[in-house]
């Protein structure tokens, strides 16, 4: 390799400190610095070069084909192309941008066998040909015009490249990085440059580099905060469980995709709804709860048993497999949640709305939901969940008197009677116009709901439901999380998508003193929402299966037949190539040893030809590096006063003799020793008279 000694090494070593693969940083840098300091090489062939970087492809393919089905990013692609707003797709590509850093940091071991085959073997170069089908073609119609690549250099880049995108926030990064340029800077600096002006310049420009890149870390910082907040704002993002954005108000079409986020196994019987949140506090379009504590549930002593609530009689249980986000995901569960088993968490805690928070949890999870009806874990009503707010109190009080409920009897009548009321009287769209904006500006969305549009999403049913219970004097409060209606495995599975996601409203029911859901979203919302899906998702579908197995048997331990297989085949495939290159394959010496003790392995190595070669460079007219035959006479014709129009023919048998899989017959080989003696013998002539 033409890079100084030790410094891909150092590379190495400084790639597995930045990314946390020390080991296998310290192991390649061995592997690769070893050659330098071994006076044995192999005589590897071009095919033997091709079958190496095959092997580099092969790995190449199958470390994107990991990335792509272990991180949560499996649908990302697909999602890009399905998602129906700009949050979706800008999240989607985010996600696919940060798989994409991720597998990039393995780049020096993928790519460590074809520069340890440089290093390992006697050619100095690596033809273009072992990395291209169009420069093999190329080299078969033109053997001397064929080009060769050292990578030492390459490699060299490709591990900066590689270290730079695991994002180490520190000064570490820059200096050594800096370190490993002024190295290799260091080695190919012209020899006429004064090396303490070189060292001085190079400390100016490092620290200039250090200052800008600085300020435009900071830079990018303030962007991408500024954005982030307007996302957020465009999006109504509920990660956090305090506040939810709804769409209530807005104009265009509400879509979701058909990404699936959860599966959920059943044991004995199914629950209508999986809750995320609830609130009690509503603003025009933003529902959010005024109290952000959250206090810590203790686990059992197999640290994977989280307990809620006292256990309950009568009880059922589910199984939701589902990614998990690091940054303090929110739980899926049936109301009545009382005991979560099997699931793995740094810890879990919960505030008085119900809401499951965990944190440091693997990147799937399977857990075990046990509930049932009666006593759930949201704490009981106060004076915030009867509040109707100024803005929407007219339109609630108007239905409320146009109805009569207030003359009802009991707290069961009077949900009957609002259910009844929405059912009979109101219709399910996601798609809202200008048309459905209220003429009067003093009016809200959900008041022209109310009193004249009479159509729109769950969002606006379960706020509505709210607002009128809470006027009726019932307690109400908010809820979103996501519905289970698509079955699998004959009914024991459901699929949960993302157009699934849902709203609706829960009330406290004095009588049993507990909370209970209420959805009163049109039954007819369920069957608008599949006519959304695209054509392409059982394609999704595949891919999300995939990366839900993969992740299965990466977090879960469900190693199947297929990882197992592919485990043994690539173990296989490494062992052959070592067999092939390395057993063999006759070992050679390195350069400097007599050319006698070295075994010729190609063919046409004996070709007379080369002593025109020799005879040529004797009289200083050699060949650039990575000139051709053809190219470097053609060359010389013009600039020396050398008769050399004899060796184009020479020449053509010289190439057929040595690419030719064919070879040439004992006419023409004669015929080629006979030229160049000849051409010889005619310059010995001439250098006599």
């Amino acid at each position: 390799m033409n890079t100084p000694p030790l410094l891909v090494g150092a590379a190495l070593l400084f790639w597995g400190w930045q990314s946390g693969l020390i080991v296998f940083g310290a192991l390649a840098a061995i592997i690769l610095e070893t050659p330098r300091f071994v006076r044995w090489r192999w005589d590897f062939t071009t095919a033997d070069l091709r079958r190496v970087w095959y092997v580099c492809s092969l790995l190449f393919v199958g470390a994107a084909a990991y990335c792509y089905v272990s991180l949560d990013t499996t649908n990302e692609l697909m999602e890009f192309f399905l998602a129906a707003n700009f949050t979706a797709k800008n999240k989607a590509m985010t996600n696919v941008i940060n798989t994409f850093f991720y597998f990039q940091q393995w780049w020096p071991l993928i790519f460590l066998p074809i520069a340890l085959a440089q290093a390992l073997g006697n050619a100095e170069k690596i033809p273009y040909s072992v990395f291209s089908w169009y420069m093999r073609r190329k080299a078969q119609r033109d053997p001397g015009a064929e080009g060769a690549l050292n990578i030492g250099f390459v490699y060299f880049a490709l591990v900066l490249v590689a270290t730079s995108v695991t994002n180490r926030r520190d000064p570490s990064f820059y200096a050594g990085l800096t370190v490993l340029l002024a190295w290799a800077l260091w080695s190919i600096r012209p020899r006429r440059v004064n090396a303490i002006a070189w060292v001085g310049l190079l400390l100016l420009l490092a620290t200039i580099g250090y200052w800008g890149q600085a300020r435009l870390h900071l830079l990018q910082s303030i962007i991408e905060g500024g954005i982030s907040q307007w996302i957020a704002r465009l999006a109504g993002a509920r990660g956090d469980g305090l506040i939810s954005r709804t769409a209530i108000g807005r104009i265009g079409q509400l879509k979701l995709s058909g990404k699936i986020l959860m599966r959920i196994d059943i044991e004995d019987q199914a629950p209508a709804l999986l809750r995320d949140s609830s609130f009690n506090m509503f603003d025009r379009s933003l529902w959010f709860v005024p109290i952000k504590e959250f206090g810590d549930v203790f686990a059992e002593t197999d640290s994977t048993t989280w307990n809620l609530m006292p256990a309950k009689t009568n009880s059922h249980a589910i199984s939701v497999s589902r990614h998990m986000d690091r940054s303090g995901p929110i739980l899926s569960v049936p109301s009545g949640t009382f005991r979560l088993q099997n699931l793995i968490a740094g810890a879990v805690k919960t505030n008085k709305f119900g809401v499951i928070q965990v944190e440091e949890s693997p990147g799937f999870v399977r857990y075990r939901a046990t509930f049932g009806g009666g006593k759930t874990v949201d704490a009981p009503p106060d004076v915030a969940d009867t509040f109707v707010n100024e803005h929407e109190m007219p339109a609630v009080r108007k239905i409320v008197n146009e109805m009569s409920w207030r003359n009802l009897p009991d707290t069961a009548e009077k949900i009957r009677a609002v259910e009844a009321f929405f059912q009979q009287n109101f219709v399910y769209s996601t798609y809202q116009t200008i048309k459905d904006l209220p003429r009067d500006p003093q009016t809200t969305a959900l008041a022209n709901f109310l009193l004249n549009t009479r159509k729109g999403h769950c969002e606006y049913f379960g706020t509505a439901t709210v607002l009128l219970l809470r006027e009726l004097g019932v307690p109400a409060r908010y809820a979103n999380g996501y519905s289970l209606q698509e079955t699998r495995q004959n009914g024991r599975q459901y699929i949960v998508r993302e157009r699934h996601a849902h709203a609706w409203c829960i009330y406290w029911d004095a009588e049993s003193r507990a909370w209970k859901d209420l959805d009163t979203t049109p039954a007819s919302w369920l069957q608008d929402e599949e006519q959304n899906a695209s054509l392409f998702e059982p394609i999704s579908d595949f891919f999300s299966w995939l990366r839900y197995r993969f992740a299965a048997w990466r977090w879960l331990g469900e190693r199947g037949s297929v990882q197992k297989y592919l485990g043994w085949a690539l173990l296989v495939l490494v062992v052959i190539l070592i067999w092939r290159l390395f057993v063999l394959r006759k070992r050679a010496t390195v350069k400097g040893v007599a050319s006698a003790n070295r075994i010729i392995v190609w063919p046409g190595a004996d070709s007379e030809f080369y002593l025109v070669e020799k005879r040529l460079r004797a009289l200083g007219l050699e060949r650039f590096p990575g000139e051709g035959f053809t190219a470097w006479l053609a060359r010389l014709d013009k600039t020396s006063t050398f008769s050399l129009g004899p060796l184009r023919e020479v020449l053509k048998l010289h190439y057929r003799y040595r690419f030719d899989p064919h070879g040439i017959n004992a006419a023409e080989r004669e015929a080629l020793r006979a030229g160049v003696e000849s051409w010889l013998a005619a310059q010995d002539a001439a250098k006599g008279r």
